[in-house]
């Protein structure tokens, strides 16, 4: 299974952590509060997304992300999927933030803008 990989504030802490199962979950906190939440795995429970009018854009000839966000009450809630495709060793990213003030909501998508899939060597 790859790993992500991405450039983001200092101040951002990642807490990876694995499932037991063929996914991977990845926390991401700014000091204590839980910013972005990311899937790495071949499964995603994203049918909801459906029914949300999510955009889907290609990010480049075989990856796709599709992408709902929200504003309500001042707060902002996101979703994005990026499909990798069947070749790719985990075939989706799932990331997702919800009820985050604005500045919080710019932090989470500057990570999800700069995450990307790196290989990890075995040891």
């Amino acid at each position: 299974m790859g790993a992500l990989c991405g450039a983001y504030p200092s101040a951002v802490r990642v807490r990876s952590r694995s499932t037991g199962l063929d996914f991977r979950l990845y926390e991401f906190r700014l000091g204590r509060k839980l910013i972005l939440t990311a899937y790495l795995g071949d499964h995603p429970d994203i049918e909801h997304l459906r029914r949300r009018r999510a955009k889907k854009v290609g990010l480049d000839r075989n990856v796709f992300m599709a992408s709902y966000v929200r504003a309500e009450r001042g707060l902002v809630e996101r979703e994005s999927v990026v499909d990798v495709g069947e070749r790719a060793e985990t075939r989706f990213l799932h990331l997702w933030y919800s009820d985050l003030e604005p500045k919080d909501a710019g932090v989470a998508d500057q990570i999800i803008d700069s995450l990307h899939l790196c290989l990890v060597k075995a040891a």
